[in-house]
Order: structure tokens, then sequence, then C-alpha cells
């Protein structure tokens, strides 16, 4: 039966090479027709025949807008495509600025390029230069483009024949520096449209015809210059009439017929249409724009100007005059008309380009009537171009890809995904084929090779397969067909077949697959047993399986582990398999997970979690308002509590841990001790010397001034919260009359409104008494003089009551003074006042009628003497 598969396997690798080389012998020798290739902007039509035939023939058809140069019609034969490719392209030249050697007349050189091909002049319609020497015309192309065709229209019927006239195509505004395109030896037909091919394709800006060396007039009445670097108007929105819409630099303008009132107005007419007012206008477009308004104007006989929106404003308000254009850019350069911008009324914030200032910018009210001008981006992109052999499927639609493909077989060279821009212009350049063929795939030794595909070109694919027992090695088993050849590394068929396991003593067996390459095998031991060697094996290449025989023998634990603390016991006298030990803590610890181990099958003790750790007791926690001092919560560990400031301890100060993990006795509280506010004092004031009341805090009593104390004047507060002792109080410090001295007056002057001034002529009371600061004044009665304590003499004497309660000074006393009778001066008379001579007692003296007084008249005792003496003198 092998030998048969075998025979087989070689049979079909036979019959497959003998295919493969049948298939490219057909391929190479068969002539068909491939894909045609098309130029850009542009399609084909089938006439006769088609794809993979001997005989072809198609028609090109250019997108709208594009005009075909050369043939239009194709043929393959044989497999080969005949004649040149044509090529679609568009009139760049239209309604583009133009200059002329001179100008007669209406003549005007922009004539030539308004799109008008009417043959007769009728004074306006053509361009015409005056009679001179060298004639010439140009048109400005306002970009460079590659131009190889230039179409004229000539004037019919007024003898201005085109002839020995070059077209010369460059970047030089004078036409003679630029190269030449072609000569027109022989005149043209007069009201005749002729193109002239150039000798090559050239790169320029300006095209112009020259009549050189010559004296005579150049007249023209239409210019056309075709380049395929232009889209077409085909490529710009639908919805606008090709008549009003122009393209320039890959940008669609539509100039809108008549004129729009106000600004916001246009803006929301360029909108609807996904468009907006032109802006953002250059060195190159603004010219563009303004020699399409030009010819606008040109053709209204009865308008002498107009004015066309710009899409910018001025920003109102601003100092400076700054202007945005409506895509959001900053306007950098501004050609002003000739007193320009005057923002006149200061409202003047939009523009228009204003003819009567040579299209300069003039700005204006945003009010007034204008032409609009849109601008937008092309819709659609032109049909891309298509190399031979290839074709491409997918949307024109800017935004959308397209895709290339070449036949099967052939490798793509270059990118074959590309999107339509929205320029209007696809990413990327179309792409090439290129014939790939790997070749005959070199036989596979006991196996087989499929062809896929049936071919061995390119992204072709094959497959390798080996025979029974054999197994793909060192490669891989899909190979593609690459520019380079065969993908990856061609494998090899490796037998691939184990012998018979061995068999193991006390151990079962679990097979897994038929011995093969890949097959399992896996060893259990027996209970009791203990494992060496590979428990799990696998056939390999080459037939050996891998790893060891295992091997399963008699388990022994040995020794139990020891845990610190702990002691050990075995439970049944053996360390084997199945054996028992038991663990135990020493005093003071405790036993934390399984305190019992098992010698299991693997020869080890069961991996339970055992530990003896030192008894302790929960963290203590400090009772609020007090601490804890000691931290060691092991056994026979003491931690001890206190009380902060104001707070008393109840319960038990010292704590011990105890074996039991508890400790001794619960955590003791604090308790807060406040004995409040002390009632106010009459007279004083109570002072906090702790600034507090609680438990410990002292209060100080102080009496206001004249007033003492009477009891304790500190107070501290106690554990029952209360104050110590009873408060004192403020008594007011009084001074009693002192006795009266004989022959003495007292006035007493006090604040108080009881007393106020007072005269005591009597024995005072010895119950009254008065406030700190009263006064007490002493006089004598008449004839009597206060005596002090140190012996001089007063009229009056002063006593003042102090804080001590006691008068300032001692008590004086009243001397009796007796001055006895007076002198009599001889012729003289003398009177006594109320007959006395005591103290104070005055004496009056009268002379004798004819006597005269010499001295005083009257005589006052003081003392112990009279103080003068009256004499009488005639």
């Amino acid at each position: 039966m092998s030998r048969l598969k075998h025979l087989s396997s070689a049979f079909m690798l036979k019959w497959t090479l003998y295919f493969l080389t049948y298939y490219v012998c057909l391929t190479q020798s068969s002539e068909v027709c491939r894909h045609p290739a098309v130029p850009f902007a542009a399609k084909y039509l089938n006439i006769t025949g088609g794809l993979d035939e001997d005989n072809w023939t198609i028609k090109y058809i250019c997108d709208s807008g594009y005009e075909l140069f050369g043939e239009e019609s194709r043929e393959c034969q044989q497999g080969q495509w005949k004649g040149d490719l044509p090529h679609c392209a568009v009139n760049v030249a239209l309604n583009k600025p133009a200059t002329a050697s001179s100008q007669e007349g209406k003549g005007d050189p922009n004539n030539g390029v308004d799109g008008r091909k009417s043959t007769v002049h009728e004074g306006d319609k053509c361009t015409e230069t005056k009679s001179e020497k060298s004639p010439w015309w140009t048109v400005d192309l306002l970009g460079s483009y590659s131009v190889k065709h230039v179409r004229l229209t000539t004037r019919c019927c007024d003898d201005v024949p085109i002839k020995k006239a070059e077209i010369r195509v460059g970047n030089f505004t004078t036409p003679g520096k630029n190269p030449l395109c072609d000569w027109i030896p022989k005149a043209l037909d007069e009201g005749a449209t002729e193109t002239v091919e150039c000798v090559e394709e050239i790169m320029g800006r300006y095209v112009s015809i020259m009549m050189t060396g010559v004296e005579t007039v150049l007249s023209v009445c239409e210019v056309e210059v075709f380049s395929t670097d232009e889209i077409s108007l085909a490529n710009c929105p639908d919805d606008i009439p090709q008549d009003e819409v122009s393209v320039f630099q890959e940008a669609c303008y539509h100039f809108v017929p008549g004129e729009v009132s106000g600004y916001d107005e246009a803006k929301a007419l360029c909108e609807e249409n996904e468009s907006h007012l032109v802006a953002d206008l250059d060195e190159f477009s603004l010219p563009y724009v303004t020699s399409r308004l030009q010819r606008q104007l040109d053709l209204k006989s009865d308008v002498q100007s107009i004015m066309a929106w710009v899409g910018a404003q001025r920003e109102p308000g601003l100092v400076k005059d700054e202007w945005t254009w409506v895509t959001g850019n900053t306007v950098d350069t501004i050609e002003w008309g000739r007193g320009q911008p005057n923002n006149y009324n200061q409202e003047q914030n939009c523009a228009v380009l204003d003819s009567e200032l040579d299209w300069n910018w003039n700005d204006i009210s945003c009010k007034i009537s204008a032409v609009t001008v849109c601008q937008s981006s092309p819709s659609k992109c032109a049909s891309p171009p298509v190399n031979e052999g290839t074709f491409f499927t997918g949307d024109l639609t800017v935004g959308s890809r397209i895709s290339y493909h070449c036949p099967v077989g052939d490798m793509p060279v270059g990118d074959a995904n590309q999107t339509c821009e929205i320029s209007g212009q696809f990413s990327g350049l179309p792409i090439t084929c290129k014939k790939v063929d790997c070749g005959q795939v070199p036989g596979l030794v006991d196996g087989e090779i499929h062809v896929l595909d049936g071919r061995t070109t390119w992204g072709a694919r094959v497959k390798y397969k080996c025979k029974d027992s054999y197994n793909l090695m060192s490669g891989d088993e899909m190979r593609t067909c690459e520019e380079k050849g065969w993908s990856g590394k061609a494998p090899t068929c490796v037998y691939a077949r184990c012998p018979e396991p061995d068999t193991v003593e006390n151990a079962y067996l679990k097979a897994d697959g038929d011995n093969s390459v890949g097959s399992k095998l896996i060893y259990t031991c027996h209970e009791g047993h203990k494992a060496s060697g590979s428990m799990s094996r696998e056939c390999k290449l080459g037939g050996k399986w891998s790893g060891t025989t295992p091997k399963c023998e008699f388990v022994d634990c040995g020794d139990a582990p020891a845990v610190k603390h702990a002691n050990v016991q075995l439970l049944d006298g053996r360390t084997s398999f199945g054996a028992e030990v038991e663990y135990s803590c020493g005093a003071d610890y405790i036993l934390s997970g399984n305190n019992k181990k098992k010698c299991d099958a693997s020869g080890q003790w069961t991996r339970s979690e055992l530990s003896c750790h030192i008894i302790e007791c929960p963290p203590p926690r400090a009772p609020n308002g007090g601490r804890v001092s000691g931290y060691n919560t092991e056994i026979h560990s003491k931690i001890e509590f206190s009380c902060l400031t104001g707070h008393i301890l109840e319960g038990q100060e010292v704590l011990t841990c105890t074996r039991s993990g508890q400790w001794s006795s619960s955590s003791p509280v604090c308790r807060f001790i406040d004995c409040g506010a002390v009632p106010p004092m009459p007279s004083g004031t109570a002072h906090y010397v702790n600034g507090s009341t609680h438990l410990g805090s002292m209060v100080r009593y102080i009496c206001d001034r004249s007033y003492t104390m009477e009891g304790n004047p500190e107070r501290v507060c106690e554990e029952n919260s209360r104050w110590s002792g009873d408060a004192p109080r403020c008594s007011e410090i009084r001074c009693p009359i002192p006795d009266r001295p004989n022959n003495t007056i007292i006035s007493v002057s006090s604040t108080e409104r009881l007393h106020g001034t007072s005269v005591i002529r009597s024995k005072p009371s010895t119950t009254t008494a008065y406030r700190v600061g009263s006064t007490l004044k002493y006089r004598c009665e008449r004839g009597y003089i206060l005596e002090k304590e140190d012996g001089s003499d007063a009229r009056v004497m002063t006593r003042r009551c102090t804080t001590s309660g006691t008068w300032t000074g001692s008590m004086p006393s009243c001397k009796f003074v007796n001055c006895g009778s007076p002198e009599v001066p001889e012729n003289s008379e003398v009177s006594l006042q109320n007959n006395g001579t005591y103290f104070g007692s005055m004496s009056f003296y009268k002379c004798k009628p004819n006597f005269n007084l010499d001295g005083k008249i009257i005589t006052i005792y003081k003392l112990a003497s009279r103080t003068d003496r009256a004499q009488a003198t005639a």
C-alpha cells in the first residue's frame, strides 16, 4: 500500500510539471491583444474584436471640454497595437490677457482669445495691428504650460492673410527670444481654421505669432492654445451653465450675469452653489479675472464701467487697515486705485475691482450693486491615463479612489491605488506591468506539490504536502510567485513515527496519538510513589521520543520540617507516604495555621502554613483626654495610662498583658473636670491664673482700690468639680471720726452724698466713718490757737483718710491766748470789741477833740501780745 502511494505521488508530480511546461509554452506563443493604452482625459469604444483576441479595433473619445489630437482609431494586430497614441487637450488661452505690437481701431488683441470664432472682422471681431514691419501678437497664459498644438482662425475677405509667420512659445516677454513652435511659409486660407503642430512639445507662458521681416498687417480672429496641463469646464460643478464658467490654475470661476445688490447677497449666492466669492487673488489669478471682466465690459456698448465684488472685508473699528479673505486668509498685498482706500463715512468695509480704476481695488459700502464672481474647486477629475496592458476601476468624483489593474500574472509597477484630489488631478502616475514568471518548482521527495492557480507567474501559489508518516520541515507549506522568485523556502519531508513506548513500573500511561510526530505520552505514578525523569514525552522527527524514560519510586518524606518555638510529634511513628506529624507551641507562644502535616505522594510534607508566635495583646488605645506609656504588647509587658491636664483617671493606671492575649483589666477612662466660672465679686475681680477652669486651675481674687480682702484670695478647682473654700469678699476701707479736742471745731469733707461737708462742734459719733480721701480740718474756738504736735502754731490743720483706715498726722490741741488790757495813749480813748482781750479780739482808738490819730485806729490781738500800738497825737 505504501509503495502504491509513493507511485501515485510521483505520477502527480510528473503530471503537474508537464502542465506547467505546457502552460508556459502556450502563453509565450499566443499573440492576443492586451488592454490598449488610453491618454489623459479620454476613454475608448470597441469597434471590432476585444480583449485576448488576435485583432481589436477601438475609437478614442475625449472627456467633455477636451479635444482629441491624433488618430481617433487604433488597431491591434497579432497582439500589437499599431500607430501613435493620440492625446486630449484643453484650450488654455481662452480669456487670457493678450497684447500686440500695435492696435488698429477696435482690433483689440484680446479679440483673439474671446471665444468668438467669427471670421468677419466687422471692425471689432478680430485682432488687427497697424501696417508695420514685423508685427506680432502675444497671449499671456499666466502660467507655464506644455504646448503641442496651436489653432488659428483667420480673417476672411479683407486681404490680410497670415503667411511667412512664426509661432513661438516660451517664457520671455519678447516674442523673438522664445523657441520656435513651427513656421508657416505659405498664406493660410482666409476665413479658415488651421491647427499648427509644434515640432516638439514646448513649455512656456507666452505664445506669439510673428510675421518677421515684412511690412504688413497682422490680423487673426481667434487663437487657441492646447495643453494637457489644465482641467476643463467639464470638471466643474454640473449645475452651472458652461458659458458662465471658466477654469484657471485648477479652479473654477463662475461669472454670474448681471449685478447683485449687496455683499452679503453676493456671498450667499456663491455659497448656494458650494463656492465662495473670488478670493486669494495673486499675480496670476487677478489679471485672469480682470481680463474676463474686461471682455464682459467690452461687449456691453451701453455700459461704461463695472465693479466686481472681491471676497474680502475690512474689520470694522480697527485703527489698522486690515482685510481678510472669505477663506480666512489675511490679504497681504492690495493694489488700491487712485485715492483709495478712503473709508468714506467709516462704513466702507467691502471692496470691489473697479474698471474705472484700471481694475484696482476700491473700498466701498457693502450695500451697493456689483458684478459677482464665484470661485470653487473642481467636482471631479478627468479620466486618468492608462498604459498599455492595464486598466482601472473606480469613481472620478473628488475624494474618490481608483485602482489600476494588470493582467493576471503581471506585476503592477507604481501606485495602483490613487485618489481624485481637490485640484481635479489624481494623486499619482499610471502604473506599468512587469511580466514575472518564477518557473518550475523543484520536486519534493516523499511529498507532492499542488499548483493552486494553474500557473507560475506573478501572484501564483503552490502548496506542499508530504506522504503519510512524513512531516513538512524546514520550509513553508505555501509559497507565492514574487518579483524575485518564489517566496519563502522550499520545505522537506521528514519521516516521523516513533516506536512503542517502554513500560514503567508503578505508573499509569496515557498515550495521545498514533506514535507519529507530535504524539504525546503522559505518565502518572501510583499513589505513594515519586516520579523522576520525563513524565511527558513527545514523538520527534526521526522517530525518537523526547526526554528519558521516567521512574516511580516509593515515597519517604524524611524528618518533618522544624518550626521555631514548636515541638513536633510523629503520630504513627513513621515518615513514609500518608504519615502525619503534629506540632505544639511552647509556653508564652500561640500556634497559627494547621498544626498537622502529612507526607504526600511527591515525597514532601504538605505545605500548610504553620508558625508559633509570641502571645500579644491588642495594641492599647489612649483614652480621650489621656495618653499611654509603653507600647510593648507582648505577654507580661505592662503599659501605664495617664490623663491630660484637666482630667482625672478612672480605672486601673497600670495594665499587664496576660496569657489569654488580653490585658489584665479594661482600659481606664479620663474624665474631664470643669468647675466653671466663679460668680462675679462685688468691688473686686477674679483672675484665672491658668486661663482655665478645669481641674487644678487656680482663681485669684483682687479687691478694687479702697477695699480690703476678707477671706482666702486664692481658690483651686478640685476633683468634685467645685472650687476650694469659700469666696472672699471686699470690704470698703473707712476712717472713724477721731475724738474732738476741747475748744476745737472740726470740718469734715467727704465724697459721700450722705455726708458731704459738715462741721462738728460737739462730741462726734463713734459709729460714723468716712471713705478714703475724706479730709478733716481743725480750727480753734475764739481766743484759742492750734498747737501742733511739734509745738508750732497754726490757724488751720488738715488730716486725710488713708487706705490703712487711719487719718494722717496727729490730733492737735487749742491753747487759750489773752493779751490783757490795751495801753491807752495820751489824749485818746480806747474801746474793746465784746470787751474781750483774748486772741483775735480788737481794740478801737479814738482821739480827743483837737487831736489827730497817729497810727492805726484798730489794734488786733494776736498770740501773746498786741501787734500794734496806737498813740494819739495833737
